[in-house]
């Protein structure tokens, strides 16, 4: 996966109590952004967590309106994928790696 090294931000929710927990990234956006988004994004928080196996539930960009695209993630296909904030239309394939983007990724 292209995506720039994340850097943790603050997590809450570790205890067993609490099975989800939210994680802050950031990172650099895709170097080669695919048609229909980035694959692999759950093993990429894994390892940004130092975990096993994560299970992305959700993902929310917070660094609006600083960055012109936001990201979803589409969990029946378990992709990332960027929409142009002012189109709401899925970005173009291509080099999205100068766009920073701050997400607060919900998950088990």
């Amino acid at each position: 996966m292209p995506l720039g090294t994340a850097t943790l931000g603050s997590r809450s929710g570790e205890s067993a109590s609490q099975p989800t927990f939210t994680e802050i990234l950031t990172f650099a956006g895709d170097d080669a952004y695919p048609a229909g988004g980035t694959t692999g994004f759950a093993a990429y928080v894994a390892a940004a967590r130092s975990i096993e196996n994560f299970e992305v539930l959700s993902v929310v960009t917070l660094n609006a309106p600083a960055n012109p695209n936001y990201m979803e993630y589409d969990k029946a296909n378990e992709k990332l994928v960027v929409y142009v904030r002012a189109t709401g239309l899925q970005r173009a394939a291509g080099d999205d790696s100068a766009n920073s983007y701050t997400v607060a990724v919900t998950g088990r």
